[in-house]
């Protein structure tokens, strides 16, 4: 769908506002579709500057520079990787746009600038900072011609501002939409590691081992993977490895490094990973260690100790055939990886000299609990039943800062109950907890996602819940991790408010273009009829007075289409008399220009504040224009009522009903719609089907 509001027949086009287009094109879009979102307000901003080329540059590392994306028009080259252009960035940092007409606008000191400028064909440029309310300046969004120089006006630079703006509140949201992927995904890791090592016996260890050797190398992105234990004298034993036939000395061959094993054995009593992006980092000292590495297909490194409590046991090294950069929270949580293998180890060696079934299962559940207190996220597991048999220190110290501790933490209390309990007092959000659990515990399904709010005594939190089976029948352990995503959803109501502030200005845009078409152009042309007509009086010529008459007919029209426009684009009505006439006659007009046969009844609408009626008028207006270009329906019916404190908009038409299931891409206008209407507090929902499509939209009915 468009946003185009429905103008006149007469061939009059709306010209959309680009910066509302982007901000309600990036709020119309889930977070997986924000990416690709991101690329086409980039596209559009191009586009909208007179630009041939768009890159956005983020600061890394040492303030270097690095293209997060980039969008040309076909036939000129693509921006480059990496930009040293250090006058630019200070400017860029110091919060100022740099407009370039063309090159000999650098000053004399901006050497690296025109190096760029002269190689890469640049022949004038535009670079505006990403900046976003609360946040440090991320990098910027550079604009750039190659085959002409040009000014660059003061109304262009604004939009390139605004325009910029949005695309940094995106990225901060796509960021952060990201860490938390990763983080998730990294915290399942500890998780699935510790699961494979729950009940199992210590003759069968090694599984665990190799286990955590794939999951693990998959996270840090290795080709190989192996454990190695200290020997009692000089030098390791190679215990496994991943993948089979990986190259690596036989099982339990011992080895010996003369540079890097005294470097591994004080990381390991440090309890810190060892990670080389290339052997290439050696010293020249470590020759016979980089030669040996080479001969077995190494070239990156990433060595992670192996500990259980004060025992340095190993280490699990990962490497690479090609130069790699290991991810440094992928690191950190192999950190966790390596004392849960290091610690079913610990337990193997020393199961001979356990007497009893139960030592074991008390060293199964330490190793467990140690596990999930490294855990960031607030960590539950229980049974089947939903019985809570562990929760971690996250999850302890939440409940004490916010006045819900519970004796002994709450084990073997029903967590179910609980949500069974929030359910019957009318929270939706413990209903579909407990249904999920139920689901989960007859192994209809794996996991389970969940959004939702829980305010405690200091401030607001918010947390995305995740509940993963693990095991089956008696066996079966629930796993609940509450993910705190606070700062995401702040960034979103950031990213809603200023897409109010810009539908604000949109409409207040329409409202004095309005005014100055009815009361500047249409005078004007009202005046020119009148001189027409009087010329007519003067003449006898008849084929002269036929063209006056054309002329004279030609300005009643343009008058006619110019209210037309006018009144389309805010109707004075609107603020005189209220939304209920004020759609009665936008409604027959657009019957009558449209051929639709469109219906309207109201029903015990009062004067509503001015704010509701506009968001209402706009939804009508944004629906029924849909319904013209899109449906193919040839009626549609508009429904206005106001109940018990709510006011309630259904437009309903029997065309080709919308689609808005997983994956459909919509316009901007279903959420330009959505975010009038969540302004104001209320719902929207939109149903489409073979029947057609049916828009309904509920808010609050505040009086003026």
């Amino acid at each position: 769908m468009r946003s185009d509001t429905d103008l006149p027949s007469t061939g009059a086009v709306r010209q959309v506002d680009p910066i509302a287009a982007a901000a309600e094109q990036l709020l119309a879009v889930s977070a997986a579709e924000l990416d690709g979102a991101v690329d086409a307000v980039l596209r559009q901003a191009v586009l909208h500057v007179g630009a041939e080329r768009g890159a956005v540059f983020l600061l890394g590392h040492e303030q270097s520079l690095a293209l997060e994306r980039a969008w040309a028009a076909p036939g000129i080259p693509p921006a480059g990787e990496r930009l040293d252009a250090p006058w630019i960035r200070a400017e860029i940092q110091a919060g100022r746009v740099v407009a370039l007409s063309s090159p000999d606008d650098l000053p004399a000191s901006a050497v690296a600038e025109r190096r760029i400028a002269r190689e890469s064909g640049i022949r004038a440029a535009l670079f505006v900072p990403l900046v976003c309310a609360g946040h440090p300046i991320l990098g910027w969004a550079g604009f750039v011609t190659l085959s002409r120089t040009r000014p660059w006006g003061q109304a262009v630079i604004e939009d390139a501002r605004r325009l910029t703006t949005l695309l940094a509140a995106a990225l901060l949201r796509l960021r952060a939409e990201r860490e938390r992927d990763e983080q998730v995904r990294l915290q399942a890791l500890a998780l699935e590691v510790s699961s494979g090592f729950m009940d199992l016996p210590s003759e069968r260890v090694m599984e665990g081992v190799v286990l955590a050797l794939r999951l693990t190398a998959g996270v840090l992105e290795a080709d190989r993977a192996s454990a190695w234990l200290l020997e009692e004298g000089a030098g390791t034993r190679r215990l496994a490895s991943w993948p089979a036939g990986a190259g690596l000395p036989d099982h339990g061959a011992r080895e010996e490094k003369p540079w890097l094993g005294p470097i591994l054995e004080r990381h390991l009593r440090e309890h810190r990973p060892y990670a080389l992006r290339s052997l290439d980092e050696l010293p020249p000292a470590a020759e016979a260690d980089r030669l040996h590495l080479r001969a077995l297909g190494a070239e990156a490194l990433a060595a992670i100790p192996l500990r259980a409590g004060d025992r340095a046991l190993g280490w699990l090294a990962f490497s690479c055939g090609r130069p790699h950069a290991w991810p440094v929270p992928a690191l950190a949580h192999a950190l966790i990886v390596g004392d849960v293998v290091g610690g079913a180890i610990a337990r193997a060696r020393d199961a001979e000299e356990m007497r009893a079934s139960e030592v074991g299962a008390l060293a199964s559940r330490d190793l467990l609990q140690s596990t999930i207190d490294a855990l960031s996220a607030h960590v539950a597991i229980t049974d089947a039943g939903g019985t809570l048999l562990a929760v971690n220190a996250a999850w302890r110290r939440f409940a004490e800062e916010n006045g819900l501790a519970m004796p002994r933490h709450a084990l073997g209390a029903s967590y179910s109950a609980e949500c069974a309990a929030a359910a019957a007092n009318g929270c939706a959000e413990a209903a579909a907890v407990n249904a999920a659990i139920r689901a989960l515990a007859a192994a209809r399904g794996d996991d389970f996602r969940l959004e939702y709010p829980c305010h405690g005594a200091q401030r607001p939190h918010w947390f995305q819940l995740r509940i993963t089976r693990f095991g089956q029948g008696a066996a079966t352990r629930l796993v609940f991790a509450h993910e705190e995503v606070t700062e995401l959803k702040q960034a979103e109501e950031r990213l809603h408010a200023l897409t109010g502030q810009i539908l604000h200005v949109q409409d207040s845009e329409r409202r004095r273009i309005a005014r100055e078409l009815h009361d500047g152009v249409a005078q004007q042309v009202f005046a020119m009829s009148l001189e027409v007509a009087r010329a007519r009086g003067r003449v006898q010529d008849p084929e002269v007075l036929r063209s006056l008459e054309e002329c004279e007919a030609l300005c009643r029209t343009v008058l006619q289409d110019l209210r037309t426009v006018s009144h389309v684009l805010h109707p004075p009505m609107l603020d005189v008399t209220g939304l209920v006439p004020a759609l009665d006659w936008f409604i027959r007009g657009f019957a009558a220009r449209s051929g639709i046969d469109v219906v309207f009844r109201s029903e015990g609408v009062e004067r509503l504040a001015p704010e509701t009626e506009l968001a209402l008028f706009r939804v009508v207006q944004e629906s029924l224009a849909n319904v013209q270009r899109h449906s193919g329906s040839p009626s549609a019916q508009v429904s206005l009522s106001q109940g018990e404190g709510e006011v309630v908009l259904v437009i309903r038409d029997q065309g080709r009903g919308i689609q808005l299931g997983p994956g459909s891409l919509v316009g901007v206008g279903v959420g330009g719609m959505r975010e009038r209407i969540r302004q104001l507090g209320g719902t929207l929902r939109i149903v489409g089907g073979a029947d057609g499509t049916e828009i309904r939209a509920t808010v609050p009915a505040r009086i003026p």
